[in-house]
């Protein structure tokens, strides 16, 4: 009788130690697994509650798809994700994402937060969903925003702005240009709107040269002088400048006003020589909204070089 008590507390012991064994065996490995960030998960035992999983920036590939009835979890990119038995993959935010890190102030990085919020009567943002947060931030009062600038490669009798956005307030134009005219001093750059070059155009317009003032008028004309430049009299590197202004360009009530002023040499050298200067202002005879603007040298061409740039006004 002994003997067969022997016998089964052995058989006993050697049981419990295979339990625990088994037990161990489990635990480790799921242990193990969450500390490193886990990869899979099949089963808690039951567990209610939060699971902490730790989320990393290191990408990884998703995983094989889980037996029937579980789910696996893991990270990617930065998300927790889910794998269903069926290879359905669910990420935070409806998918793997992708974000900055960083917020810069000027090159300074700012406090990381929860948020970034824009503020401010300029700015819109809507939600683009599963892709982006897309912010438009609108220039503020008194902006000005390049149209278009063109510089010459080579010489040419005009220039033209086409499909002028009616997006501002006003417009603004400059000029930097010499003309191939070599017979005068100077030189008209005669501007018209939405390619209308009937008789709708009339300007008034003053000009002090050598500290002498003279003026004059031209009414029914087919274009307007906007500006008057150097020309090759004097050499090729004496320009004249222009700043011309059209106000509501884009409205459709009153008919379309522009000024302008000019600065130019009359002479050589030019450190030395007479210089004019032109106050021009001009209207034209409709109501339409300004879509293209052409400039033309009157008797030449500008060369090249000259620049031509217009902004848009907020």
């Amino acid at each position: 009788m002994r003997f067969i008590e022997k016998v089964l507390s052995v058989i006993g012991v050697f049981v419990a130690l295979v339990v625990v064994a088994v037990v161990f065996a489990f635990l480790i490995p799921a242990r193990n697994a969450f500390a490193s960030g886990i990869s899979s998960v099949i089963s808690v035992f039951g567990q209610t509650g939060a699971v902490n999983i730790p989320v990393t920036t290191t990408d990884i590939a998703t995983p094989s798809a889980p037996a029937a009835g579980h789910t696996k979890w893991y990270t990617k990119a930065g998300a927790l994700c889910s794998l269903n038995s069926s290879s359905t993959e669910t990420c935070t935010n409806g998918a793997a994402v992708s974000f900055y890190q960083t917020v810069e102030q000027a090159g300074t990085p700012l406090a990381q937060e929860a948020a970034l919020n824009f503020k401010g009567a300029g700015v819109s943002c809507v939600d683009n969903a599963g892709v982006s947060t897309d912010c438009t931030i609108t220039g503020g009062g008194g902006g000005m925003t390049l149209i278009s600038r063109q510089t010459l490669g080579s010489p040419a009798s005009s220039v033209t702005f086409s499909s002028i956005s009616g997006g501002f307030t006003d417009l603004q134009m400059f000029i930097n240009s010499s003309s191939s005219t070599t017979g005068a001093a100077n030189d008209s750059v005669l501007m018209t709107f939405n390619g209308d070059t009937t008789a709708n155009y009339a300007i008034d317009f003053n000009q002090v040269v050598a500290g002498s003032l003279s003026g004059g008028k031209l009414d029914s004309q087919t274009s307007m002088i906007a500006c008057q430049i150097g020309t090759n009299q004097f050499g090729t590197n004496e320009p004249g400048q222009c700043t011309i202004i059209i106000n509501n360009y884009a409205g459709t009530t009153f008919l379309k006003q522009f000024t302008a002023q000019a600065e130019l040499p009359e002479g050589t050298p030019i450190i030395s020589a007479q210089r004019a200067l032109y106050y021009i202002g001009g209207v034209w005879n409709s109501t339409a909204a300004i879509t293209s603007i052409t400039l033309t040298s009157s008797t030449g061409n500008f060369v090249t070089g000259s620049v031509f740039e217009l902004y848009g006004i907020n």
